[in-house]
């Protein structure tokens, strides 16, 4: 078996649209013999906190198929990886496998649809917990961080967590928490709160 790039065309176009329309021309084809193609795809070395920006080419390629799985390690010889899943019919999941080396079978050692928060990344999952005991905050970005650090002994820059914050603000609305950023006096502050309703619209109240 060999990867999907043994069947694509020569083109140098490697834009949205040419990823799309090569894709589209393998799923007429499955929809129309009423089988499934499953494609094998290469994974960009380069990290992102969303996992199906890590295939290589555009983001063409997922919104032209059905379902996209990708399977990530930390290291190429890890034996433990995460299985993530997104399609139109399926919802979002991500399942934690070990690959045992006696039946060389992938076991599962959790599974999103048990527990919601597995569909943040690491960094999120804390901060989820860290304002379950914080409840509220308001104040300077980079105080934000430093609490956040030392609760979480993580060593995250103000920046980068609050990229991923922006990242993950719906998915983190779904777990309780909601904040928003704004300026006074020059300085941006951030507010930041933990409600057990997350669509209480009461969660920016006075306090």
């Amino acid at each position: 078996m060999d990867t999907f790039q043994i069947v694509r065309n020569n083109s140098i176009d490697t834009s949205y649209a040419n990823d799309y329309e090569e894709i589209r021309i393998l799923k007429q084809l499955a929809d129309e013999l009423g089988i499934c193609l499953l494609l094998v795809h290469h994974l960009r070395k380069q990290g992102d906190s969303d996992p199906f920006n890590k295939l290589t080419g555009t983001t063409g390629i997922v919104g032209a198929v059905d379902t996209a799985f990708v399977l990530d390690k930390s290291r190429r010889n890890a034996d433990s990886a995460t299985l993530y899943c997104t399609g139109r019919d399926v919802e979002d999941r991500q399942l934690e496998l070990r690959f045992s080396k006696e039946d060389f079978v992938w076991k599962m050692l959790g599974d999103s649809m048990e527990n919601r928060e597995m569909l943040l990344p690491k960094e999120m999952e804390l901060l989820v917990e860290f304002m379950k005991v914080q409840k509220k905050y308001s104040g300077s970005n980079t105080e934000f961080c430093e609490r956040y650090n030392e609760y979480a002994g993580q060593a995250v820059s103000a920046r980068g967590l609050k990229r991923l914050m922006n990242l993950w603000e719906y998915r983190l609305a779904d777990f309780g928490v909601r904040f928003r950023s704004h300026r006074s006096n020059g300085a941006r502050l951030l507010k930041i709160e933990y409600s057990f309703s997350a669509g209480d619209e009461s969660a920016f109240g006075d306090g």
